[in-house]
């Protein structure tokens, strides 16, 4: 059995190295290949370049007697018509007149200084100190004019009864009781105190009955359409008037079951919630497990 296996094991191993070389072959052969096809891509790449070289070259060529000839027409067309000839050369002159003098603004403009510079700079004449002077003066005139009407205006301030000097002949003749009756000290005002309202408000307001185990968003609806809008109503409630207004609504809410809602809304009620909790986890959809 041992020589057996032997011979097995080394009939595969020659297979497979038959197959390794052949494989190896076949990579030479397409590098080879390969290669052979970058070369004949390289030579045509070339080839072209050399075609786009010369057509180049002979668009050149062809733009230089283009060229020539549009010259050879020109002067052909100033000789026939010389005055046309004169009109183009005059305007063409003219431009390169303004273009100099356009440049040479701006050269000017970058060197030289500002006017209003240079005339801050240059000493003043004499009319020129005395106006000065006079326009100082009347500023000055004008500042103490609007002091004075300033000081003239003072605020209006209202004096205390009590401390009110009459000058008149006719006000001295009025009674010094008056005086002492303004005189008096005022009673303090006493601040109105709001009353908070009253627990009645609290009560009225309606219950959030999807606390209850079983009672969702339209059920909750179903209860308060029908009156029963706080926990104590829901407590007070009979398993059939429950039943009822479940029956009403329709084969959708028939499936649910009040058996322990009256029982959870009196604990609710009390605000004894962790009993309620306690309880919640006994049930399932209202109903115990």
């Amino acid at each position: 059995m041992g020589k057996t296996s032997k011979k097995i094991s080394k009939k595969k191993s020659n297979a497979f190295k038959s197959k390794l070389k052949k494989l190896k072959k076949q990579l030479k052969a397409d590098k080879s290949k390969k290669l052979s096809a970058q070369k004949a891509l390289v030579a045509q790449i070339e080839e072209c370049q050399n075609c786009v070289e010369s057509l180049q070259a002979d668009l050149n060529a062809k733009k230089t007697k283009v060229k020539k000839g549009k010259k050879a027409i020109a002067k052909i067309k100033a000789k026939l018509n010389p005055a046309k000839a004169a009109k183009k050369k005059a305007k063409k002159k003219a431009k390169k007149k303004t273009d100099k003098s356009a440049a040479n603004t701006t050269a000017s403009k970058s060197v030289q200084p500002k006017v209003s510079t240079i005339a801050s700079v240059t000493p003043k004449t004499q009319v020129e100190k005395s106006l000065a002077k006079k326009i100082g003066a009347r500023k000055s005139l004008a500042r103490k004019a609007s002091t004075r009407k300033s000081s003239a205006k003072q605020p209006f301030v209202r004096k205390p009864l009590g401390t009110f000097q009459p000058t008149n002949s006719v006000s001295t003749a009025i009674d010094i009781n008056t005086t002492a009756t303004t005189t008096e000290a005022v009673p303090p005002v006493t601040k109105t105190t709001t009353t908070k309202r009253t627990s009645k408000s609290k009560t009225n307001r309606p219950d959030n009955l999807k606390r209850v185990e079983g009672i969702g968003v339209k059920i909750e609806q179903l209860l308060k359409a029908d009156g029963i809008d706080t926990f104590k109503k829901l407590s007070k409630a009979s398993f059939d008037t429950l039943q009822g207004i479940l029956d009403k609504a329709g084969p959708r809410f028939r499936m649910h079951k009040p058996d322990t809602w009256a029982e959870q809304a009196g604990i609710a009620a009390k605000g004894d919630w962790e009993t309620l909790k306690q309880l919640q986890v006994e049930l399932k959809g209202g109903l115990r497990k």
